[in-house]
């Protein structure tokens, strides 16, 4: 993915350490979301995806594996999504930066061809 803040300096935090800035998305070592499959849970019915944390992923990881700073205003993120043998088969959330809700990892044969489980549950939005 490529940020550009378009010379906006409420992005100073980022630029000044993007490296740690982006740590916060690396399910490895903060988690992943993973909707229930039953659509008979309370989860499901509300849209609301259950925490995985770090040392329980399900075998499934998404993390920046390279970040580049192309100018002052402008860096560019390759992000590794890696699923082990053993991993969860579901539908997930990859919680990348500037994503809202999220962009929606199918693990499994084929992908997620059911409906999505917020549609219709309560959105509450996004804050950045």
């Amino acid at each position: 993915m490529v940020y550009d803040s378009c010379g906006n300096q409420e992005n100073v935090d980022i630029k000044n350490n993007v490296s740690k800035f982006f740590e916060a998305f690396d399910t490895r070592k903060n988690g992943i979301s993973k909707f229930d499959n039953n659509d008979k849970s309370e989860s499901y019915q509300a849209g609301q995806g259950i925490w995985l944390p770090a040392n329980d992923t399900g075998g499934v990881s998404v993390y920046p594996s390279e970040i580049k700073q192309e100018n002052d205003h402008q860096f560019t993120v390759t992000y590794a999504i890696e699923a082990d043998a053993n991993a969860q088969k579901g539908l997930y959330i990859m919680n990348l930066y500037h994503t809202c809700p999220g962009e929606l990892l199918t693990i499994g044969e084929g992908p997620h061809q059911g409906e999505i489980p917020w549609v219709n549950a309560t959105f509450y939005g996004c804050s950045f």
